[in-house]
């Protein structure tokens, strides 16, 4: 197995690939909302080690999500974002201290599962005129917060809900960079405070964010071609189909065990 590498002995080439790798990661994140920070993930770990991808990732991801929210920022609904937001930041906080301890097993099946009903049942509320409030909003907010603080791959989750609450298109992707931010900034400043990033961390997440900016540019602009009911067709099928993988790997766990 390959031994990980310092930051500072990465050559040009480490440099080159994982900037291409951010920009394409940002361009497939801002056109669903999600996925971006699981694909800088996977392609980081194995050349700096787990223990340095997750915090130098949730720096990263904070450039990536306000570049979504710039580029989206007057199709946001912001009573939308700030509920969602509030809560999020501080469960985000628990989320890391707590939520740890739980199975991987136990994790993929909930995820799975919400993530498998969330189209129809979305579609069943919105047939009966059921709309999310501020304190559904709330709540989902926090369950985000506390998914999202120990564990990436939870931008699925909030998706779903932002759907829920009827946001479509831009005003989905800006609105859904606004909680995601909000966590990520908190995740990047625990790690600080617990010495798992340090200057030389911090920069190589910087440097990796700004290469996401212009991949989140591209997806608007493919965003607004596909139009709205593409583009929520779009975003229905990604959700159940990382809502089968997920209770897939649950299941392969639980027969591999």
């Amino acid at each position: 197995m390959q031994d990980v590498l310092a930051i500072s002995d990465l050559t040009w080439m480490h440099y080159a690939g994982i900037a291409i790798v951010a920009f394409i990661a940002s361009m497939m994140g801002a056109m669903s909302g999600f996925g971006s920070g699981l694909i800088v993930i996977a392609f980081l770990a194995p050349i700096i080690g787990s223990k340095a991808t997750i915090p130098v990732t949730s720096v990263a991801m904070v450039f990536s999500n306000f570049s979504r929210i710039w580029f989206n920022r007057r199709e946001i609904d912001w009573r939308v974002a700030l509920y969602m937001m509030v809560p999020a930041v501080p469960f985000a906080v628990v989320g890391a201290y707590f939520y740890s301890t739980l199975s991987g097993r136990g994790v993929d099946w909930l995820i799975g599962i919400v993530l498998s009903i969330s189209v129809p049942l979305r579609r069943f509320l919105h047939r009966h005129r059921y709309e999310i409030g501020s304190r559904g909003l709330a709540a989902f907010g926090a369950g985000f917060g506390l998914f999202a603080g120990a564990t990436p791959g939870m931008g699925p989750l909030l998706v779903s809900i932002l759907m829920w609450a009827g946001l479509r298109g831009p005003g989905l992707i800006g609105t859904d960079g606004i909680a995601a931010m909000g966590v990520n900034l908190t995740k990047a400043v625990f790690f600080s405070q617990a010495g798992l990033l340090d200057t030389e961390l911090t920069i190589a997440g910087m440097l990796i964010g700004l290469c996401t900016i212009p991949g989140a540019y591209a997806a608007r602009l493919i965003v607004l071609r596909l139009g709205l009911r593409m583009h929520t067709l779009l975003m229905e099928g990604l959700l159940v189909v990382c809502g089968i993988w997920f209770v897939g790997r649950a299941l392969q766990a639980s027969f591999g065990s």
